[in-house]
């Protein structure tokens, strides 16, 4: 597989390989504007490969997205938005 963002690579190949942990750790999500701002603050390079993987799925959490200018990448872009 070739691609040059890391969190993309690490989902797919988490997806792939440990579906079943992937789906437990998404269970524990919440939906709240705490626990999304929690979230978003964890430094990646310190989660094993399913929790780097859980969050790139939560809705609203743009972690894949290129990082605006002076802002460190892997770090999600957009502000917490309730899903209904």
């Amino acid at each position: 597989m070739i691609d040059s963002n890391e969190e993309l690579i690490n989902f797919y190949l988490t997806v792939r390989d440990h579906l079943e942990e992937l789906l437990a750790d998404l269970r524990k999500h919440e939906n709240k504007a705490d626990y999304y701002y929690h979230i978003r603050a964890l430094n990646p390079a310190k989660l094993d490969s399913v929790e780097r993987a859980s969050p790139v799925s939560l809705p609203e959490q743009d972690r894949l997205q290129r990082p605006v200018e002076g802002q460190p990448a892997g770090e999600a872009q957009r502000p917490f938005r309730a899903v209904q």
